[in-house]
């Protein structure tokens, strides 16, 4: 398996990877990312992600590639910016300029009129398209293949995380496209938030105005997370025991996000999914941020075994009880 990772602006991370590489057999292969603020901004959330200015971009990146990894750079802000006036599109060619001369191998996009624009002005860009455009339909899948054929990635909806037999045909799909299929590993948003959208508007116009996101807008799922522990297990996350399994469907590459996270979290996560396993709390692996309070509960990572299992098997995308072999504690 193949792992993007994404990235804290941190030198010591890479080679933290460079060094979990010599070993492994599964690969760390990729690092994404992007300034807390841009012209096309992104689905990001300052002061958590640092913000940074472009000149010492380049040299992280240059850094990266020296190292043998390749870079993503992210355009994923769900909504497109304001381009009005010959002005606003000096600035939008004058910045996706900039990311042509550090030369990432792909770039994330996740609004479509931000692809339409890119596609007309930057063909010669690898697209990947973002997990924020929320793409969990074959048709809607096959239009994106056929209108733009600079598209040689896709991060699937968190959903099909949980649905093993439309997986498979996204994979089917998309391989016959000659493009590779990416999963997000360490997500626990409510499965099929009805507000995600809502949050990845803010956070996109957020990071393109240069404001400060008002993370309040969250607590709402924190707090429906914390009152029923039924919703984590329902996230649509994935364990590092369960690799296998999404290798044997025919994933291309597992995304582990964080980048606005600790250095010692990304090495903790990104080291589980490379050796594929993990003993102790499985909470260990997502972001202490997403509980109210940071008050997280414990659940023996050794009790989800056989778990993803149980569900493809029979048919399931989500619980309705908590299963009594789950002691899930405060």
């Amino acid at each position: 398996m193949k792992y993007a990772i994404g990235f804290n602006w941190e030198n010591k991370l890479v080679d933290f990877a460079n060094k979990l590489n010599i070993d492994s057999k599964d690969k760390i292969f990729e690092f994404f990312g992007s300034p807390a603020f841009s012209f096309f901004g992104g689905a990001t959330t300052y002061p958590r992600i640092r913000d940074i200015s472009l000149k010492e971009i380049k040299g992280k990146i240059k850094y990266i590639k020296d190292r043998g990894f390749k870079f993503n750079y992210l355009i994923n802000a769900s909504t497109f910016p304001k381009i009005d006036t010959n002005d606003d599109f000096k600035k939008a060619i004058e910045y996706l300029e900039w990311i042509k001369s550090i030369n990432p191998s792909i770039i994330t996009v996740g609004n479509e009129k931000t692809l339409d624009f890119i596609t007309k002005n930057f063909p010669e860009f690898k697209i990947n398209l973002s997990i924020v455009l929320a793409i969990k339909s074959l048709d809607r899948a096959e239009e994106f293949f056929n209108k733009y054929p600079n598209i040689k990635r896709i991060t699937l909806h968190q959903t099909l995380n949980r649905d093993k037999e439309m997986l498979k045909k996204h994979v089917e799909l998309a391989h016959k496209y000659d493009i590779e299929v990416e999963l997000l590993t360490n997500e626990i948003c409510l499965y099929d938030c009805p507000r995600m959208r809502a949050h990845y508007d803010y956070l996109g116009k957020s990071s393109q105005l240069n404001r400060p996101s008002n993370l309040k807008l969250f607590e709402y799922c924190r707090e429906v997370r914390q009152k029923d522990p039924l919703e984590f297990l329902n996230a649509c996350w994935i364990r590092p025991e369960d690799v296998s399994i999404y290798e044997e469907i025919g994933v291309d590459i597992l995304k582990i996000a964080g980048r606005g996270e600790s250095e010692e979290y990304l090495e903790r996560v990104t080291g589980a999914f490379i050796k594929r396993n993990y003993c102790g709390n499985i909470m260990d692996l997502f972001y202490p941020t997403w509980w109210k309070n940071k008050k997280v509960p414990h659940i023996n990572n050794a009790l989800l075994d056989g778990f993803l299992e149980y569900l493809f098997q029979n048919g399931k995308k989500k619980l309705d009880t908590i299963p009594d072999r789950f002691k899930i504690s405060y």
